[in-house]
């Protein structure tokens, strides 16, 4: 199990403390605490938040992170769960836990997520000039909510290249590149979605493990985010959608022209064919079969008739 404890300072700083140290204080009132925890047995985490003896509701969401996603605020003790993006990529989700009480804030996940460094450099980068459990619940939530954000906008980019590209060569944008790009929306739309919910009911939530009173414009910037996050998903889905029918009508195209090739060739050959048959019948009398040219003129005669058909053809406009 790996745990990372930092004291929330009051000038806006995150310095590290010990795990147990903090516990001791905590409980005694002095200071306020953030411990990210991650890479844990179940085992080892219920005997860590044994601690704080926490109802049964919530331990019960603490142990099994990722099989439910929901909201517990109770008057002593908030819990959340929402999904994230866990890799630099954006391409792989993880379930984060945030079990919240007074002056304390817990954050578990089971797997490592990436931007656990890019969250400590951002409280230090925001100059904050007081940081509380709630203010920093605020921060690391709008921080995944910007994550979808970017999200978004590099399936936007791929997805506009993409398009571009079908119109200069239709055949250079294949089927594996349009489900990848559903896939990466599919995740947006988990990640968004979810954050949403989460957001509205953390909004009206009424506990004494967290005061938003001075947070009120960042939970309305996390609703606004988290909705416009939604609207471009959507609007992405029917881009998608877009490439994929432009997809199978090339390939619907190009099936027809190979038939049509196809069927140039195939009524080339059938007077061939029609010829072939007649002079390969075993009558006794056939005058053409006597003739010292007539090998000669026969082919001469299947030249001319398939290279009629085939310049009759190319006229019309069959090869194009």
């Amino acid at each position: 199990m790996r745990v990372s404890c930092f004291e929330l300072k009051q000038t806006g700083k995150l310095e590290p403390v010990d795990a147990e140290e903090a516990l001791g204080r905590w409980r005694v009132g002095d200071g306020a605490f953030w411990v990210d925890i991650h890479s844990y047995q179940a085992a080892h985490l219920e005997t860590w938040l044994d601690a704080f003896d926490l109802p049964p509701l919530v331990m019960e969401r603490c142990l099994d992170i990722g099989k439910a996603t929901q909201m517990i605020p109770l008057p002593e003790y908030a819990f959340l769960e929402i999904t994230v993006f866990s890799d630099d990529q954006l391409s792989s989700l993880t379930n984060v836990g945030l079990l919240c009480l007074k002056n304390f804030l817990i954050t578990l996940h089971p797997e490592p997520i990436h931007n656990v460094e890019k969250i400590h450099r951002s409280i230090d980068e925001l100059k904050l000039k007081d940081i509380s459990t709630s203010g920093l619940l605020n921060v690391l939530l709008l921080i995944q909510s910007n994550e979808a954000a970017s999200a978004a906008r590099a399936v936007h980019a791929s997805l506009i290249a993409m398009d571009e590209r079908m119109d200069k060569d239709p055949g250079s944008v294949d089927l594996d590149q349009i489900l990848a790009a559903k896939e990466a929306v599919s995740r947006v739309i988990a990640v968004s979605q979810e954050q949403q919910e989460c957001f509205d009911v953390l909004a009206a939530a009424e506990t004494e493990a967290l005061d938003f009173s001075n947070h009120r414009g960042s939970m309305k910037l996390l609703i606004s985010t988290a909705g416009s996050v939604n609207r471009h998903a959507d609007r992405l889905e029917k881009r998608i959608v877009d490439l994929r029918l432009r997809y199978n009508m090339y390939q619907q195209d190009k099936t027809n022209h190979r038939l049509a090739v196809l069927t140039v060739i195939s009524a080339v050959f059938l007077p061939l064919t029609l010829m072939a048959g007649i002079w390969g019948m075993n009558f006794t009398i056939m005058p053409e079969l006597q003739l010292s040219f007539g090998y000669a003129l026969a082919l001469g005669l299947m030249v001319l008739i398939a290279g009629g058909l085939t310049w009759f053809f190319y006229m019309r406009g069959w090869f194009d």
